[in-house]
């Protein structure tokens, strides 16, 4: 038995990136013309065969912050109105800040500018909308974890139920009404569901023309209905309702 741990370990010991930590990469992006921060804009790392790897939007100060394992990557930053910006990313043993990145405005009118693939999170008239399933992290985390994905969107710390930019989130509908399961006063069961059940996340901002509200509303739409009886959840637990 010892004589196979020992050989286990010389195994691993060939396996350089399987403990790896991951490598951070942070910056911020800001308009070439005024520097402006630019929130929202879509920051995501692709592969040699331009799959995202990783993705993330700015905050209101237009700052980023992404965790990837090493290799050697392309990074991609995108808005509406706006020329993609990309670099190549090589990812080795330190963290890597990528300072102030400059986005120039495109000569099209941003009513013909084309969202591409990249563009995961939106903002539209009265509300962020983002495209759950196009990001490779919605099979890893749960709803709740994802939800942190949207800038300015939270638990709050008082009572573990949402918030956007200090205002709680007091209407959530699923599929367009009111669910049971998950609602403005049952939060919690959002720990427990993987965020790939959610097809999209609309985030409807306070003074809406179709909600009429003073508050934020959360509409998720479903990829698949939640299962009745029990939810699955990541590690293996399992909610009963």
């Amino acid at each position: 038995m010892g004589k196979f741990f020992i050989f286990l370990l010389s195994c691993l010991a060939f396996l350089p990136g399987l403990y790896a930590a991951p490598v951070s990469v942070v910056g911020s992006v800001v308009d070439k013309d005024d520097g402006r921060p630019v929130e929202l804009a879509n920051v995501a790392v692709l592969d040699a065969d331009n799959k995202i790897v990783a993705v993330c939007a700015t905050d209101s100060y237009g700052e980023f912050r992404l965790s990837i394992h090493k290799g050697e990557y392309t990074l991609s930053i995108s808005f509406v109105g706006y020329e993609t910006w990309e670099k190549p990313l090589e990812c080795k043993d330190n963290d890597i800040d990528l300072g102030q990145i400059r986005l120039k405005r495109s000569k099209e009118s941003i009513a013909g500018s084309v969202v591409t693939s990249k563009t995961l999170i939106r903002r539209e008239a009265d509300r962020i909308v983002y495209d759950v399933l196009e990001d490779p992290d919605a099979g890893k985390l749960n709803m709740a974890a994802f939800m942190s994905k949207i800038p300015g969107l939270k638990k709050a710390v008082r009572n573990g139920n949402l918030e956007y930019k200090g205002e709680a989130v007091k209407k959530i509908l699923i599929d367009g009404r009111t669910n049971p399961m998950i609602n403005e006063g049952r939060q919690y069961p959002m720990d427990f569901i993987r965020a790939d059940y959610m097809s999209k996340i609309e985030l409807v901002l306070p003074g809406s023309p179709e909600y009429g509200n003073s508050e934020p509303v959360l509409v998720v739409s479903l990829s698949r209905p939640f299962p009745f009886g029990a939810v699955r959840i990541v590690c293996g637990y399992s909610w009963s309702h």
